[in-house]
């Protein structure tokens, strides 16, 4: 599966801040129709992984922050997220 928009997928157990550092650096340059679609989708993927219990939402610091929950921490070692969030039972 290749990522939208051309970016990398990470993997498991790599730098995830420096890829998102890159990747963001990287589509900062879009027009602006492919910026707010991009912003439209990354905001929906957040609420089906809150939503699947995989993240919570912190405020801490004046700014919105996604920490992984203990089933999102365990998800990902498993590889089982995207069962997780088709409904499927992998946690």
């Amino acid at each position: 599966m290749s990522p939208l928009f051309g970016g990398r997928i990470e993997e498991p157990g790599g730098d995830g801040a420096a890829l998102a550092g890159s990747e963001i650096g990287r589509v900062s340059g879009l027009p602006l129709p492919q910026l707010t679609l991009l912003r439209h989708l990354a905001g929906e993927a957040v609420q089906a992984l809150e939503h699947a219990a995989l993240i919570r939402v912190s405020w801490q610091g004046g700014g919105q922050h996604c920490v992984a929950t203990r089933l999102g921490r365990s998800a990902v070692e498993r590889g089982t997220a995207g069962l997780i969030l088709s409904g499927g039972a992998g946690g």
